[in-house]
């Protein structure tokens, strides 16, 4: 059984941050770390491809978080899950980003407006277009680059989507590579056939999926490969063009976990229960969301009720809600979270 936790880039800063974390995270009995390693086109390892996190003003900070992680994580035991945010570009105003940056030299590659202008979308982020197959090649070298250099358990695959369907409002306008592959593939225009498009656009994700996996698999000894989707699998195609049911089935991954990110018991049973029915090849660990709970009573409910609908573990978001961001929180409002958890038994 898997028990896997979620630690975004926000969580480090220092050698000292990852040593504890890791230690946290081995002392509560989780048996993998998801550890955030790309969040919006730039990184936290030595990469050849991208620049530096913007929290280390894009230089280099003194020491590799990424190798870091992979050694604090096997010293404790821990299976050490690169996690990539994969179609988000960038966050915030593209001026703040250095001129390297993917925003400000690879614009053309963005969801853009009318004006060919990169949007910001779903919260505040810039999406990478996965129609594009320059996109794709560069995506997949990022997942390679990482699996090839450092001795990761696993690649773990987040924002593996479009943005979200409901907040885009109309913003972003069909540009003008996509619209050309799509009359060489598929004939006519996006407008004229508004399903076929949709079915274009869902089968690009697939196609990003599929490329990383296979890139992966040529390696000598190949990474797992996870990744975290919407949670309810009928939901995810039309509001983010991404069939992870269809991945499941055909095992272009080792690894679903739904993001069932909940605080009402009733909506939290029914994701279960629609995850379950979709008929997945491959082991699926729910994705539990203990900052919506008050109590930590409610995560270890989620916790058992996931395991009892069949799951092959759980991921919890995140480790600050488990253990706090500072010392202040470690010792006050994280504690119930972390005694609960650590306490918890299957």
């Amino acid at each position: 059984m898997q028990r896997c936790i979620w630690v975004s880039r926000y969580e480090y800063q220092t050698p000292e941050d990852i040593e504890r974390i890791m230690e946290d995270c081995a002392g509560a009995g989780f048996t993998s770390v998801m550890f955030q390693v790309r969040g919006n086109g730039t990184v936290f390892y030595n990469s050849t491809r991208e620049l530096w996190s913007e929290t280390f003003q894009f230089q280099h900070p003194g020491f590799d978080p990424l190798a870091a992680a992979v050694s604090a994580a096997h010293a404790r035991g821990l299976e050490l899950h690169a996690w990539v945010n994969v179609l988000t570009g960038w966050r915030g105003d593209p001026e703040k980003a250095d001129p390297r940056q993917l925003v400000r030299s690879r614009p053309q590659w963005f969801l853009a407006d009318a004006d060919a202008r990169p949007v910001a979308l779903e919260s505040n982020y810039y999406w990478l277009n996965p129609c594009l197959p320059d996109v794709r090649r560069y995506l997949v070298s990022i997942c390679f680059e990482i699996a090839a250099n450092y001795e990761v358990d696993g690649i773990h695959l987040d924002h593996c989507r479009f943005a979200d369907a409901r907040e885009d409002q109309g913003q972003v306008s069909i540009d003008r590579s996509s619209r050309e592959l799509f009359a060489r593939t598929r004939g006519g225009s996006p407008e004229a056939n508004p399903e076929a498009y949709d079915r274009f656009e869902t089968e690009a994700v697939t196609q990003l999926v599929s490329e990383i996996k296979d890139s992966l698999d040529s390696l000598p000894n190949p990474p797992t490969l996870s990744v975290a989707v919407w949670r309810d699998p009928e939901e995810a195609v039309p509001r983010f063009h991404q069939d992870w049911a269809a991945w499941s089935r055909a095992a272009l991954v080792d690894a679903i976990l739904p993001m069932n990110y909940e605080a009402q018991e009733e909506r939290f049973e029914g994701n279960l229960e629609a995850a379950e029915q979709a008929g997945s090849s491959v082991p699926l660990i729910f994705g539990i969301g203990a900052y919506l709970h008050e109590n930590p009573r409610q995560t270890l409910r989620q916790m058992d009720a996931a395991m009892d609908s069949g799951a092959d573990g759980i991921s919890l978001f995140s480790y600050a809600t488990i253990f706090g961001t500072n010392t202040k929180q470690r010792v006050s409002a994280a504690a119930g979270f972390r005694r609960a958890v650590s306490g918890w038994r299957r």
